[in-house]
């Protein structure tokens, strides 16, 4: 979320920074350098435009995908949750941020329509910022989710809870997560306004030091930032020493292929060995170890009948599939919050610029042609963040994949069958 992006550079009273920057530059620099950004801005606009079309319906897909039966885990609860504010965040960029600035650019040819996306932007700012927020609060409540998973497997195996009970107690996660987005962007409906006199500005509230402070500084970092942050680092950093242990141990105990095939021999080998018949039924029991398992649990229990040599009835008992560590899923998880940290740590950078250096200097940053490139750099990737878990989920998720081919086809026919009718 970085606040000064979402701040337009064009006013409907032909307000723009030309003016400003004609105190730092000659006329032919300033001319020549503020073309390069307009081009620019122009272009990261148009890529902005293709990034959120694609976020948007691999969002609705997800959401599809995550949400049906198959699907019902409680991470996939705060996963689908995470879509519907990638989803509503996403549109409200498309009209407040990409569409206000490809019309910005020729608003004397869409007069109406600028002047009532004007209108709308001090309604829709908030809702980005609210569902921003809730993206952060889910990605970390889903991270937060699995580590939990994992550390008390254990416990998790001698609990009651069914699946169905653990899904309701993370959708009341999830709206308490959605509750708190709620409260904690309200001053930003105070934020800008818009009158046909001045036209889109910051409200007088906004541009009190003591707004800036309270809201920028004292509250969204440490909410918006260092807390997630912290949290994400920690359990994160769990997850991966986790998977990387497990690694290492399969490692030291050998190829598995290779163990499990060495036991199968083993059990051909005593099935095909010579047995003397005896009159009364008795049973001999083989039991091998585990060769993928440092305690030697068993792996294989054999009974041979004494009786019937040529008829040896074989009852192989297999363990049960480690529920502990689900490694494509914690790997997939892994994957969301690194393009979490990559997306939003330029935004933290440069928000603690604008907390430090803007809020008492403003006019030295809005000349600033470095900061505004950055500016447009971190909200075209808080664009990607919250469309590319998609690409995360197909990459990282067997299962995801398997339900994805599965129900394709259906959407696809569901589709055909509206545009029919």
């Amino acid at each position: 979320m970085t606040n000064l992006s979402n701040i337009p550079l064009y006013f409907p009273d032909n307000q723009s920074l030309m003016g400003i920057y004609s105190a730092n530059f000659s006329q032919v620099e300033q001319l020549i350098q503020w073309e390069i950004y307009i081009k620019f801005r122009l272009f990261s606009s148009l890529i902005s435009l293709a990034i959120i079309f694609i976020g948007l319906v691999g969002n609705l897909v997800s959401f599809l995908i995550l949400t049906s039966p198959k699907m019902r885990i409680s991470t996939n609860v705060f996963l689908s949750s995470l879509c519907v504010s990638g989803f509503i965040a996403l549109f409200g960029l498309l009209i407040n941020s990409v569409l206000y600035e490809l019309i910005a650019m020729y608003q004397e040819k869409f007069p109406e329509l600028f002047t009532l996306l004007c209108r709308l932007y001090p309604y829709i700012y908030p809702i980005i910022t609210t569902f921003q927020m809730a993206s952060i609060l889910l990605t970390v409540c889903v991270s937060v989710n699995q580590f939990l998973y994992i550390y008390f497997s254990k416990l998790r195996s001698q609990s009651k809870n069914s699946t169905k009970q653990e899904c309701q107690r993370a959708l009341k996660i999830v709206v308490l997560m959605f509750l708190i987005s709620i409260i904690y962007c309200i001053p930003y409906w105070l934020k800008f306004t818009y009158s046909d006199e001045t036209g889109l500005q910051e409200t007088e509230i906004a541009r009190t030091n003591l707004f800036q402070k309270i809201v920028h500084f004292y509250m969204y970092l440490p909410i918006a930032y260092i807390i997630p942050f912290s949290i994400l680092i920690f359990t994160n950093a769990y997850l991966i020493a986790t998977i990387a242990m497990k690694n290492k141990r399969q490692e030291r105990l050998g190829i598995k292929e290779k163990k499990l095939k060495e036991n199968e021999e083993e059990i051909e080998d005593i099935c095909s060995s010579p047995i003397k018949h005896q009159s009364t039924n008795s049973l001999m029991t083989v039991t091998l170890k585990n060769p993928l398992k440092s305690n030697g649990a068993n792996l294989y229990k054999l009974s041979v009948s004494l009786n019937k040599p040529t008829h040896s009835s074989i009852k192989i008992k297999k363990p049960k599939k480690e529920s502990t560590l689900n490694k494509s899923v914690t790997i997939m998880l892994i994957a969301v919050v690194f393009l979490f940290f990559i997306c939003q740590f330029p935004a933290l950078i440069l928000h603690i610029v604008q907390s430090m250096v803007c809020s008492s200097d403003t006019d030295r940053c809005n000349s600033s042609y470095l900061l505004n490139y950055c500016y447009v750099i971190s909200k075209m990737l808080l664009i990607i963040n919250l469309s590319f878990n998609f690409v995360c989920y197909c990459l990282f998720s067997p299962k995801f994949r398997l339900v994805l081919r599965e129900s394709l086809p259906k959407l696809i026919l569901c589709c055909s069958e509206n545009n029919l009718y």
